[in-house]
């Protein structure tokens, strides 16, 4: 959570002034980040109804309604009115779930993306690199599989990165 917090608190030149889509946006903490990093404007999009309350009462907590405002729906349900006008130009997600294979939100990352992210935005994080080693009966190593998986900027009409 620190790198995500360091990513967006401290990184004016992507955040500064922008508008910031959370996907999946949870207990709202990556949009309360964006936020305190000088986002003017951040939409936290969160499916289940309990965290969405949450995370509202999150955001009033610390102050930050003003900027923050939390859409109870799917990624895929998303219009353009639950945007501002011009969609977004920041997405950020925890979209690699558990190990990437429990809540992985990348599908509705790609989706969000493709629909509203404006050519030349950027997604959060864009990069994951994963590493897996197998351990035989004997604790010995059968090998090391390291695979990088990068998400393309490409917005709406945009071309990949």
């Amino acid at each position: 959570m620190e790198a995500y917090r360091q990513a967006l608190e401290n990184n004016p030149s992507l955040i500064a002034g922008k508008t910031v889509v959370d996907v999946g946006c949870g207990t709202g903490i990556l949009s309360m980040f964006a936020a305190r990093g000088g986002a003017a404007r951040v939409v936290g999009v969160e499916a289940s109804a309990a965290m969405a309350g949450i995370a509202r009462a999150n955001v009033s907590a610390n102050a930050l309604g003003e900027r923050v405002r939390v859409v109870h729906a799917r990624a895929e349900a998303l219009t353009a009115d639950d945007l501002p006008a011009g969609g977004a130009d920041v997405l950020v997600s925890e979209w690699m779930g558990y190990a990437l294979l429990f809540e992985a939100m990348l599908d509705a990352v790609l989706l969000v993306r493709d629909r509203f992210l404006r050519p030349g935005g950027a997604i959060l994080p864009d990069l994951l690199a994963v590493h897996a080693a197998g351990a035989g009966r004997r604790g010995g190593r059968a090998g090391l599989l390291a695979r990088r998986l990068r998400l393309p900027h490409a917005g709406r009409g945009g071309q990949g990165g």
